[in-house]
Parts: C-alpha cells; structure tokens; sequence
C-alpha cells in the first residue's frame, strides 16, 4: 500500500486564512496529500487523501441529513483513531451539525465504567444521536439507552448517499463541541466557533509552527481531545499536511514503533506530553542507533508543566538518531481557548527557569511556553485579582479570538465581562515568556505553606525507583488540617510495600519536613485524565471513598 504524499506538487500552500472548516478541507481536496493509519506496530493499514476524505464526509453528511439531522443539532461520536470517525467529523460540517467527541476505549475491560462515562457525557451534550465504532457499539448502545438517544454504527454513513441538498454554511452554528479533559472535575462542554477555531488554526500555523510545505506530521494523540484534534487534524488539513497516526494505546504498548515510524517517514512536526518523551527515552535508547530524527524540526510538549529533565532524557537518548534538543517546542494550551495559548520558537532552545520551593531549597526548574500568540493576552493574578510583576507566581487569565464565550453547560460559569477566562492554571511570565507552574485546584496547603505536588510526587518517584506516573499526591483536609496523601502504584508483597513506604516518608521529611500518608496501591490503579495528565482530583475523591486501605500512620502525626 502507498501512502499519502509529502507535499503537494501543483496545489499552493496556504496556512489558514479560511472561514470554516467546509472551506478549508474544499482547498486541501484539491491537492494529493492527506491522512495515513497505521497500526499497533507502525505497519501502514489504511491510507486516504483530503479528496477522499471530502467525498466521504459529503456523502455522512448526506445520511445525516436524511437521518432526520437539523442545522444546530448536535451529534456524539466515539472517536477512536480511524477513517471513520474523521469522516463522520467532517461530514459533520458538511451537514450543519454540531459533532460532539466522546473518548474511545479500545479495549473496555471496564465495560460498566465506561458505559457510565458515555451516558454521563451523552446527557451532558444532549445529542439524541450517537456513533460508535463496532468496537465499542455495545457500550455505546447501552449508554444511549440511558441518556434516552439512539445508538448506531459509524459504518452506516458509508452506503451510497440518499439524493440530499446540502445546507449552506451557517456562521452562527458550532465548529464541535471539545469535552475538557476533567483533571479537577466532571468534564465540561466548550463550544468551540467556527471563528475561533479558524483563529487558533492561523496562529499556531503561521507564527507556532512556522509550517513549510513538505512538513509531515506524526501523533498517536486521541482524537477526542483538543491536542489530537485541532492540532493534528484540523491544523494539518487546514494547511495541507499529510499526517500518520498510531492509535493512542500503541504508544503506551510500544513507544519504539513512535520512533520508527518517525525515522522512516522523515516526521517533521510531532507532539506529547512531557512523560511521553521520558518513556520513549527509555524504550528507544537501545535503537537510536538505527533511526533517524533529523528531520524533525517541531518536537511539541504539552499537557502538564513542562520539566527539563524529560527533555534532556530524550535528546540524550536519542542523540544518536540526530534528534536535537533545540527541536523541543513547549507549549500551553487548554481547550477553553481552542487549543493553544503560547507556543515557544521553533528552532530555539527551551528556557529554563527555577520558582522557589516554598520549603526552602533549590524549587523546581520549569521550561517556558513561549509568548503568547497573536492576538492573545495573558493576565497573571493574585487571589484578589491584581495583577503581578513577572516571575511571581499566580492565577492565569487568557483572552483572545480563540477564547471560547461560554460552556454548554450554562451554570459552569465561563469569561468575564471584559473577555478574560481564569484558566485555573497558576504560572508566571518572565520577559513575556508564559511558564506554568500548575493547577490551582491541585496546590496543597500545609501548615499555611503551599506545597506543588508535582514536586512531592516527583520526591516521592525518586525515592522509590518509580516512574513519575507512578505516583499521585494531594491534600485531603482533616481536623487537625490539610495532610498529604501520596499513593504509589507497587508490585512487592506486604515487606516491599513497607520499605517502599518508609523510603518515601523519609524523602519528603527531608526534602518539605512534611509527614504523609503514603498507600501503596495495585499497579495501572492511578487515574488519568483523557489527556494522559494526572487525575488528582479522581484519585482524591477515590480515597475518600475508601478505594484503597488506609495507612497505618497515626493521624495525629500527619498533622504534627
């Protein structure tokens, strides 16, 4: 099977500059490049052009259509990382309908759980229709029945189209709905416009990215989030780049075949978080001999604050490949603003910046994100609202074309009057470059001292030869205060769990002079947001349930 091209021979390259995204997949049709499949072990399985992806999304939007499907309806889709959903997506568009993104389990084995995620997602978009894949029609359907709409198979959008008009372009009518991701809560709705789509779409083409036209990118990001959508779907389409996806559960199960694929495909632009790029460091530092990495240019980070030593670890690793550590781009984002808010330069060595530890000591060394994008303003603000010089930490607020109005859920509040939206995130600027330093909702506060748990997890990892998403920290108040939970995935029997208990304990004695309650839980028990980031809050509202067995420390010394 061949593959979709580089570039375009004959079509021009245009970032952005479009209405809709109707407009922008019409122009990228008219060229040769489009979207490749590959599967669990980077072997390519199914290959189609922007041409091919158009004539499959009129003809959705057509069954859409005679479906009964209004302008303004809203539609659910499952979206694993497949043809289908993309054409279902698009189709979408086409038909004048609102799509929503639901995330995609591959392999539910907690089928209840996830049923119980789709009908609480379903209710909250009060779509009355919902697309599945067949891998996950079962749930799909079982969900359906309880939110009260109708279930089918994403393949029933590929039989020949029923003779339909199509509606024209209503400006007014939602590019999609983007679930956050629910690091510190039930995930909200975020209507996302077509304006502010195109918006973002501009910036991070034009002045993020700096996209040339042989660029190629590569992700195994899911689809149903924010990163993996806008950033390698709509902005590739939208300029005209060939894009190669692994489904997002290959990366977890052989982050080498990220690599190969990488190398043999001449990748230029590519994105993950910050623990993608350390795990990728382990499991292809014995191969880096046989890749090649020199052609990517764009080495994205996102998702929680970005750490230099993930990066090092990565291009240390992978010199051999011809990866260079200049390549790395940090950035920050959040689908309230579409997709990103600050992008660092391309081709510029990240800058790195140490914020006090609030216990004394060295503090933590965080990457900047660069400034922000055209267009976009970032507020840094203390609990009363006023706003701080740089490099002191606080609340970031954002505004700008991208910057959504409201949520579908109209009580989950969204931006001021004057267009600022408090994104929750805490982060300070240093020569206009954006740093985050974390969520607010995380910080834990001992003793009137705020503590990152980032930085307890990482002490926590550290003294127990853990990978960092190992590990989960946070506060849970109690009479006598707030204390640290610490929960630390284990594999050793009763003794083990003990010594690797005590080596903690004394690690955070000696780094924050705290004492937690450190619980060694099964291994793949800690939750994680659908962008991979940590769940605190789930992993919280877990141990409060009594999910796992309580330490043995005596509460009066967790508070002493």
């Amino acid at each position: 099977m061949i593959g979709s091209p580089r570039s375009n021979a004959r079509l021009p390259l245009r970032l952005g500059g479009f209405d809709n995204l109707r407009q922008a997949l019409d122009y990228a049709a008219q060229g040769r490049t489009g979207v490749d499949f590959h599967d669990v072990r980077g072997v390519l399985v199914q290959s189609l052009d922007y041409a091919g992806l158009r004539r499959r999304a009129r003809v959705a939007a057509a069954h859409m259509r005679a479906m009964g499907m209004r302008q303004g309806d809203r539609l659910a889709l499952i979206a694993d990382t497949s043809v289908a959903f993309l054409t279902a997506f698009y189709g979408a568009q086409y038909a004048g309908v609102v799509p929503c993104p639901l995330p995609y389990q591959a392999l539910p084995g907690g089928r209840d759980a996830y049923t119980a995620q789709l009908a609480a997602l379903l209710a909250a978009s009060g779509a009355p229709w919902l697309l599945s894949p067949q891998a996950t029609l079962a749930c799909a359907q079982a969900a359906a029945f309880t939110a009260g709409a109708r279930a089918q198979g994403l393949e029933t959008l590929d039989a020949p189209p029923p003779l339909i008009t199509l509606p024209p372009v209503d400006a007014d009518i939602p590019a999609y709905i983007q679930f956050s991701s629910g690091s510190t809560a039930m995930p909200k709705g975020v209507v996302v416009r077509q304006q502010a789509l195109m918006a973002n779409v501009d910036a991070i083409a034009v002045h993020g990215l700096r996209m040339r036209a042989d660029d190629r990118a590569c992700s195994w990001l899911p689809l149903y989030h924010d990163m993996g959508l806008v950033g390698f779907s709509v902005v590739a389409m939208c300029a005209q780049r060939s894009v190669d996806y692994l489904p997002p559960h290959a990366f977890a199960a052989r982050p080498q075949a990220w690599l190969q694929l990488m190398s043999r495909q001449r990748t230029s632009i590519v994105y993950a978080p910050g623990f993608a790029w350390r795990l990728a460091a382990q499991r292809g530092a014995a191969m880096a001999a046989e890749l090649d990495l020199s052609a990517l240019r764009v080495a994205g980070v996102g998702g929680e604050p970005v750490r230099d030593d993930d990066l090092l670890a990565f291009s240390q690793a992978l010199a051999p490949a011809g990866f260079r550590h200049d390549a790395f781009q940090p950035s920050y984002g959040l689908a309230e603003a579409t997709l990103a808010v600050s992008m660092a330069a391309p081709d510029a060595a990240p800058r790195a910046r140490a914020i006090p530890a609030p216990h004394g000591g060295g503090g933590r060394r965080l990457l900047g994100c660069g400034r922000p994008l055209p267009g976009t303003e970032v507020r840094v603000l203390d609990a009363a609202g006023r706003d701080l010089p740089e490099r002191r930490v606080g609340h970031l607020w954002v505004r700008g074309p991208a910057v959504m109005q409201r949520y579908l859920q109209e009580a989950a509040g969204g931006p001021r009057a004057d267009g600022f939206l408090d994104t929750g995130d805490l982060g300070f600027l240093d020569e206009g470059e954006l740093f985050i330093s974390g969520r607010a909702k995380d910080m834990i506060l001992v003793r009137g001292r705020n503590l990152w748990p980032q930085d307890i997890e990482a002490a926590a990892a550290a003294a127990g030869a853990l990978a960092p998403r190992d590990v989960a920290a946070f506060g849970v108040e109690r009479e006598g205060g707030e204390y640290v939970v610490v929960l630390a995935e284990c594999r050793t029997g009763s003794e083990g769990r003990q010594q690797l208990r005590a080596r903690i304990d004394e690690a955070l004695a000696a780094a924050f002079g705290i004492r937690a309650e450190v619980l060694a839980v099964p291994r793949r028990s800690l939750p994680f947001t659908t962008s991979g980031k940590p769940a605190r809050a789930r992993a919280r509202a877990l141990y409060l349930a009594g999910h796992w067995a309580p330490d043995s420390l005596d509460e009066k010394e967790l508070t002493a």
